[in-house]
């Protein structure tokens, strides 16, 4: 990566913007002017066009590793910057486009590439999981392994540094993604379950009904999500044995939090019309695994700088398993925290669990 930096001017300017930016948002590391902070802006909107433009029109046969570093970069200006947090979300969609059409190329990818084209796919699972927006993937494209992560993770006394941080990464950046889709396909579920009014008794309360096509669909989503809480729960085993690992406590924190929404999921009363078991946790179960997810995520943040918008997204989930004032003092700390470090975009999320928790 500091090769490519000292190659490419772009790259340097991107990168000297983004620091450039951190630290104006940062009152406590330096003090910029109205005219330094005017500069600033024009500074990214000029090469954010320029990268655009490259995004937009680069030839598969030509080197995108530049334009995805800059892009990816300025994807942190943005959220720095855009306090809605719409800019960034479209700036988002617009580089996983560009990604997914550089990973049809028959081009080999180096190691830098690829760890690219994984964090560009983990933004975009992140936008879709805040704005509860589908992703563009298939479902059969997890299907053969679904359910079968303790296969592959060592087991207690096995050598664990054959399993490097890479494929560790690989396996989170696919969960995040069926973590949202799954989000996704629940939430449409139930949003056509109640436009066909679906009974939790059959008619007459008589004889059985046959089961219609969208209560086979509803059945369906169940065993996918049963298997896929599976997964969650074997690398929430596997990482809680692993406390020397780098990646610790974000995998903890978005691990337990994934398992606290797959539960939340399924408690709608539309799902218990199926007749079939549902992977939903206690009430107490769902409370502890937040209360995990929440203390990962203070941990993490303590030593986080631009990394820790990262832990943003796991605060709604966690926010609902909270009841009491004195307990939700902790969220309200953590994203009070998070607009210390620059992200004011904080405030939106503080919004959607507030409405939340006026309307329960």
């Amino acid at each position: 990566m500091t090769s490519m930096i000292q190659e490419n001017k772009i790259l340097q300017d991107t990168v000297s913007l983004l620091g450039g930016f951190y630290a104006s948002c940062n009152p406590n590391l330096l003090t910029f002017s109205k005219n330094e902070k005017r500069d600033l802006i024009s500074q990214w909107r000029q090469l954010q066009r320029s990268v655009a433009l490259g995004i937009n029109e680069v030839a598969s046969d030509g080197k995108p590793d530049v334009l995805i570093a800059c892009a990816l970069l300025l994807s942190f200006v943005q959220i720095l910057n855009d306090i809605s947090g719409r800019s960034w979300c479209a700036w988002v969609c617009q580089l996983h486009t560009f990604v997914w059409r550089n990973d049809k190329s028959s081009a080999p990818m180096t190691p830098l590439l690829r760890s690219m084209h994984r964090l560009a796919r983990i933004m975009n699972a992140l936008r879709a999981l805040c704005l509860e927006q589908d992703l563009e993937f298939a479902l059969f494209y997890r299907s053969h392994d679904l359910g079968l992560r303790g296969n592959h993770l060592p087991s207690h006394g096995q050598d664990t540094s054959v399993l490097s941080d890479e494929q560790l990464l690989d396996y989170f950046c696919e969960d995040l993604e069926m973590w949202a889709k799954l989000q996704w396909l629940t939430a449409d579920w139930k949003t056509k379950s109640k436009e066909l009014c679906l009974q939790l008794d059959p008619p007459n309360g008589k004889f059985p009904r046959g089961l219609s096509e969208h209560e086979y669909q509803g059945i369906e989503l169940t065993c996918i999500a049963s298997r896929f809480q599976r997964d969650i729960i074997a690398s929430l085993l596997w990482y809680t044995s692993e406390n020397g690992r780098n990646l610790t406590n974000v995998m903890l924190a978005f691990y337990h939090c994934t398992n606290v929404d797959i539960s939340l999921m399924f408690c709608d009363s539309a799902w218990l019309s199926l007749n079939c078991e549902l992977p939903v946790m206690t009430h107490q179960m769902s409370y502890e695994q937040a209360t995990n997810a929440l203390q990962h995520a203070e941990n993490g943040l303590q030593n986080s700088y631009l990394e820790a918008i990262f832990y943003a997204p796991t605060l709604y989930t966690v926010s609902m398993t909270r009841r009491y004032k004195s307990e939700r003092s902790r969220i309200v700390d953590f994203i009070s925290k998070l607009k210390q470090k620059g992200f004011l975009i904080a405030d939106q999320f503080l919004s959607a669990i507030e409405e939340a928790w006026a309307a329960r």
